[in-house]
Parts: C-alpha cells; sequence; structure tokens
C-alpha cells in the first residue's frame, strides 16, 4: 500500500542520491543552461526495457542540459509501476552534440528534431511518436519517486470523467513547491501550496483542481489529440499547461491533484525566474494570451485573495461540508467512532466534497490515508480549527458540529460571520442526561449541579442549531420538550456494517464484556457484572472484559474464570467463540454501540433497560432486557442452556440491527436530514 509518509521518505533519498552536481536553487539567468557542455557525462548505468505496447509514453523534452537530463532519466529508470512504459527523449536541435550519447542508453526513445521548435512545439511534436494510450509529460530537471508513476495513472483511468492528472512537486529539501494549481479571476495563477512542510495535511489529499503543471502531468493520449496538444498560440512556452486544463474541463474532462505521485523539481533551472527578460517574460504576456481566450470563463474563478486559498485550491461539483468532531475517528475503539466515520463515508458517497476537521489536530493512520486517497480532506498537524472554518465557510453548502464541547466555540462564531450556512448539531448522545443518571446512582448534588449546567448548555446549541441531531427517539423527544419547540430535531441513530457471522450455539462457551473504560458507564458495568451478576450463576462462566484503558478497579476483577484483556485488536474471533454478550449498564444515555455490533455478528445480547434505550429492542425476540442482578443472572443462564432461545435471538437480533442500524438506513436518514435544511444534491 502507497502512504505519504513512505512516498516523502522515498522521494527525499532519491532527491539526495540522484542531484548530483545539480544545484539546489534555481538560477536568475534567463536563458537556457547547457550542462552538457561543460562537462562529460557517463550514462551506462541507466537502461529501460523496451516495450512494443507501452500503456504509458513518458516524454522528456530537452534542450541541451545533459547532466540534468541524465539525472532525471537514472530517477526514472528506477521506477517501478504495474503499467508499461516507454521514455522518449525529445531533443529540441540541441546545438551540442554530445546530447547524442542519450542514443545509447538501451530502451531509451532519443528523437531528436532537425530544427528548434521551442518548448510547447517540441512537446506537440514529440506527442506524436508516443505508443501509449497516457502520455506523461515531465520535465528533464526533475527527479521522480520510485512510485510516482502508478498513482497518476490510475487516478487517471479510475473514472470517465477524468481527463489529466498532476504530481506533488517538490523543492530538493522536501518542501511543497506546487499541490496543485489555482487560477484566479484576474488570469493569475497560483502554486497552492508552495513552501509548506512536505507532510502538510492541506495537501496530502486527492482533489480537482484548476490545473496542474506540466512539470509532471499524465493526460488521455486520445483527449491530448482531440484538442491538438497544445495551442500554439502559447509558443514558445508557459501557461499551455493552464490552458490545456481549462480545455479539457470545457470538453467535461476533471483535472485531478494527486499527492501520492511525488517529484522532485529543480524549478528555475531551464529558464530562470526573472520575468523581465528571456524566455521567461512570455509567462507574463501569455498571462493576456490566456485571459482572453478564456474572458467566458474567468468570472467563476475565485478572486485573487489569500482570504479564498481554501476554497479555490479544490473544484468540486456538488456540496461541500466541513465535519468538526473532537478527535479523529477510532472505529476500532469506540462506537461514537464508528458512526462518525460511516456519517463521513456517506456523505462522500453521495457527492460531497468532505473536510473533516479534528479539533484534537491529530490525524492519522490506515483510515486517514484511505479518506485522503478517496478524495476526502483530513485536516492534522499545525492548523487553527476557527481559522480552518472561517476560510472554508464561504464555500460550505452545510457544516455538521459533533459533541457540545466542539460546538461551543465555533457555533456563535458561525452565527456571526456565516450567518447564512446551515448548522447541523450532533449531540451524539446527552450528555448532560448521562451526567444526571451517574450522579443519581451516586446520590452527588454536587455532580448533579454540574450535570444540570452541561445539560442547559446542550438544550442551548440545540436551539442555535439550524438542526440537532439525536442518536435516539428518547434523546430526540427530550430535547423538544425542553427546549419548548425551538430546536429542530431528527433521528440519527448508530450504523453498523454487516459483520461476520460465527458458528450457531453448539461449540460456543463463554461471555463477552466489550467497552472502552474511559467511558465511567463502562467501568461501572464491568464492576457490576463481576461482583454482583456472576456470582450468582449456578457455576463459573468464563468472562472476557474487552476494552481499552481498564483503570485499576477494573483490573483488580480478574480472576480464575475473569479474563481483564484491555483493547484487542480485532474482536471478531471474540464474537465468533462467545455465547452471550453482556451490558450491564446502569446509566449512560444514547445508543449502545457494543449492543449492536455484538447484534451484527450474530451473538445474543443480555442488558438493562438503559442499555437497551435506542435500540428498539424487545425482550424476548431481538435480546434479553433485566434490571436487577437476579433477573441478569437469569437470563445468562437461559441464554447459555437453551440452544433454541439462543438462535432465536441470534437470528432476529441481525435481522433488526441490519434494518434499523443498517448502512442503507442510515443513508436515507441523512438525505432527510439534507432535505430538511433545505440542502440539495446534484442531479
Amino acid at each position: 500500500m502507497v502512504t505519504y509518509t513512505g512516498a516523502k521518505r522515498r522521494v527525499r533519498a532519491a532527491g539526495a542520491a540522484l542531484l548530483g552536481h545539480t544545484p539546489a536553487t534555481p538560477s536568475d539567468s534567463s536563458e537556457p543552461r547547457d550542462t552538457g557542455a561543460a562537462r562529460r557525462v557517463d550514462v551506462h548505468d541507466i537502461a529501460f526495457t523496451t516495450v512494443d505496447e507501452p500503456v504509458v509514453s513518458i516524454l522528456i523534452p530537452v534542450y541541451g542540459q545533459l547532466e540534468i537530463t541524465a539525472n532525471c532519466l537514472r530517477s526514472v529508470a528506477l521506477v517501478e509501476s504495474r503499467h508499461s512504459f516507454e521514455v522518449l527523449v525529445l531533443d529540441d536541435a540541441s546545438p551540442h552534440p554530445n546530447m547524442s550519447i542519450l542514443g545509447s542508453i538501451p530502451g531509451l526513445r532519443y528523437c531528436r528534431s532537425d530544427t528548434n521548435r521551442g518548448f510547447l512545439g517540441n512537446c506537440n511534436w514529440g506527442a506524436q511518436k508516443a505508443r501509449g494510450r497516457v502520455i506523461l509529460l515531465l520535465n528533464n530537471d526533475t527527479i521522480v519517486d520510485p512510485h510516482f508513476l502508478d498513482p497518476l495513472v490510475d487516478t487517471l483511468e479510475s473514472a470517465d470523467d477524468i481527463g489529466a492528472v498532476g504530481s506533488l512537486l517538490l523543492y530538493p529539501d522536501g518542501v511543497v513547491q506546487e499541490a496543485g494549481g489555482i487560477v484566479w479571476s484576474d488570469a493569475a495563477g497560483w502554486n497552492y501550496g508552495r513552501h509548506d512542510p512536505g507532510d502538510n495535511s492541506r495537501n496530502l489529499w486527492l482533489r480537482e483542481v484548476d490545473y496542474c503543471s506540466g512539470a509532471s502531468l499524465a493526460v488521455r493520449r486520445d483527449l491530448w489529440e482531440q484538442l491538438g496538444g497544445f495551442d500554439t498560440r502559447y509558443a514558445p512556452a508557459y501557461y499551455e499547461d493552464t490552458d490545456l486544463c481549462f480545455s479539457l474541463r470545457e470538453l467535461g474532462y476533471r483535472t485531478m491533484f494527486q499527492p501520492l505521485s511525488r517529484v522532485v523539481h529543480l524549478e528555475g533551472v531551464s529558464h530562470g525566474t526573472d520575468t523581465s527578460g528571456g524566455l521567461k517574460r512570455k509567462q507574463v504576456e501569455n498571462q493576456t494570451v490566456f485571459a482572453e481566450k478564456w474572458a467566458h470563463r474567468l468570472p467563476q474563478q475565485w478572486a485573487n485573495t489569500i482570504d479564498h486559498l481554501y476554497c479555490a485550491r479544490v473544484r468540486h461539483r456538488g456540496p461541500r461540508i466541513a465535519i468538526v468532531d473532537h478527535i479523529f475517528p477510532e472505529p476500532d475503539h469506540d462506537s461514537g467512532s464508528v458512526r462518525m466515520s460511516q456519517i463521513v463515508e456517506i456523505f462522500h458517497e453521495l457527492g460531497f466534497l468532505v473536510h473533516f476537521i479534528p479539533k484534537s489536530c491529530v490525524a492519522d493512520g490506515e483510515l486517514a490515508d484511505r479518506w485522503r486517497r478517496a478524495g476526502i480532506e483530513v485536516f492534522s498537524g499545525r492548523f487553527d480549527v476557527h481559522d480552518a472554518i472561517r476560510q472554508l465557510s464561504p464555500s460550505l453548502d452545510v457544516i455538521l458540529l459533533s459533541r457540545p464541547h466542539v460546538a461551543l466555540p465555533y457555533m456563535f462564531e458561525l452565527r456571526q460571520h456565516a450567518p447564512d450556512l446551515p448548522v447541523i448539531y450532533d449531540m451524539v448522545d446527552a450528555h448532560g442526561l448521562r451526567e444526571l443518571r451517574q450522579a443519581s446512582l451516586a446520590d452527588d448534588r454536587y455532580r448533579a449541579n454540574a450535570a444540570r449546567a452541561n445539560h442547559v448548555l446542550e438544550l442551548g446549541l440545540c436551539a442555535s442549531a439550524d438542526l440537532t441531531l439525536a442518536i435516539s427517539d428518547t434523546e430526540a423527544e427530550m430535547v423538544r420538550e425542553e427546549a419548548n419547540d425551538r430546536a429542530k430535531v431528527m433521528v440519527l441513530g448508530n450504523i453498523h456494517a454487516a459483520l461476520p457471522v460465527g458458528p450457531g450455539a453448539h461449540g460456543r462457551d463463554g461471555i463477552l464484556f466489550v467497552g472502552g473504560y474511559g467511558h465511567p458507564p463502562n467501568v461501572d458495568a464491568a464492576t457490576w457484572l463481576v461482583d454482583d451478576i456472576l456470582p450468582l450463576l449456578p457455576r463459573p462462566i468464563p468472562t472476557v472484559l474487552a476494552g481499552s484503558r481498564p483503570p485499576r478497579e477494573v483490573k483488580v476483577l480478574a480472576s480464575e474464570s475473569v479474563d481483564v484483556a484491555g483493547w484487542i485488536d480485532d474482536l471478531t474471533p471474540y464474537y465468533q467463540r462467545a455465547r452471550i454478550v453482556v451490558a450491564p449498564l446502569r446509566f449512560g444515555a444514547g445508543v449502545k454501540g457494543k449492543i449492536g455490533e455484538a447484534l451484527s455478528h450474530g451473538v445474543p445480547v443480555v442488558t438493562t433497560t438503559i442499555g437497551a434505550e435506542g435500540m428498539y429492542l424487545v425482550d424476548g425476540h431481538t435480546a434479553l432486557i433485566a434490571d436487577t442482578p437476579a433477573e441478569f443472572a437469569a437470563a445468562i443462564e437461559r441464554l447459555r442452556t437453551d440452544d433454541e432461545l439462543w438462535t432465536h435471538l441470534s437470528t432476529n437480533g441481525r435481522a433488526h440491527i441490519e434494518a434499523t442500524f443498517g448502512r442503507s438506513a442510515a443513508r436515507k436518514r441523512i438525505l432527510e436530514v439534507l432535505e430538511a435544511i433545505g440542502v440539495s444534491l446534484p442531479g
């Protein structure tokens, strides 16, 4: 699997190994350099595989610069790809005869023009010689990552409406040179991400952009030929790649930025950086040419201001949503994370551009990488949440704030600077209600007073939002009553995917309890189970207490028959062995993910009235419900000995979860939520 961190390490190492004598800083010269005349260059260590029918034709236009070109070719020769490719060096009538040494490289197609055509003309001429279905334009002043090619081709061929895909361009020190291009309404171009660290999360996600630099740009060959290549009005160079991407868009095709394709680009080596003279002056002149050609489209671009960077760095034809939560989801740790990850993915499937913003500013791991590869932005690292929301809000169709301590700091600010932006407040569960129940059980009046204050805060957030998501009918009705109809509330419960089912009743044994111990109700439930319920059974049953961060009061529950297993990476084998899953919750709120997960695996559950709240469970049909130690122990013993009851509950419980809390049910409810706040989907 390609990961962003691994690609970053590889490309930095490749740059260090292959740059050789190439200067790390761009020249101020406006004329082409010629490193080929002064130095003898050995190319005997470079070779390519000869391919008759390549998928990709890599076109490298050159004019002199033998040593720079050789370094580029060395890096390309190290490329590992599932796609066959050919490499063509397009020599634009270089005046130095030693360039011909490139023709001795095995497998390389060295194509020398009889006349000097200029950069644009050279590319158009060379593209006619390409045999691949993908044309990859690559500057000779680049060093490519060994795995830069597959992400480009895979992305290009992942959808029928993608016409071009560009790489992440880096300076030799790993700092970003370009992470996709922006074209402002005045026709000025902007290299997004310039001078950012190479691992900045703002850059590390697949997205549609206005254009990508021709320094490393993959284009469908049929579309290239349909357009006739680069528009010759930009000859000899500059703005031709930007124009190409706009022309593709005019035909209905997207240009994508793919950060997994990483390329070091020695910017300025070919033509310097001074736009006042030499060939570089064409950059200024061709901006005017571009503005005239695309005058009918430029008014649709964002105005040229730094405040629009977050909005302009990505093109998207559908709606946009920002989702703010306290942390990045950890689906293997808690049910709230399972629910949130499903919500994010459903919005993405519905065609939303999703920006996920964790208040903790930390997001890494396989799920974060998977979302970025899919085109979901995941904020991480050094960023300010207030600033991110403020900069995104002009382009958003809706924002979702999850949990009271997350929503509180941003709700008022949104109402001030984006009063027309619909705000969804996701309660997750009624935190104040859970705290009140805990205080009542402990007979703690100070905790009860604090809980009432939090409850009032939650009701205020519900009234301030355009729509509140409650996790159960019970909590939704509570909000409606206590907010005096000032809050619009809809229910979006837990979301469960279909999970593997183990064997039937025979061959199973033992009790399984699952719950993260950072959540106080789970600590109380585990203690109550071991101290008050299990001793009432006729004989001991092997019991596993699974859950992250068990405190000392849980660890001391371990015995010959009770295994305090702590956090378990994959619970599937435990669900497939356990005879019974228990959820002896005496306080709490919301919908209990541990119950839904167990039922999805087809394991019968014994729980309390509090545990069953919001789950629409029927005692004796989809689960067993008991509220005293004696009743709970009796229910466990029934399931332990009655195979017919076990099978009945297993079948009905699984079907109930799929129908009530499955992915399709959640998708339908989210569509109802969007309709309620007036957000329409394309088509």
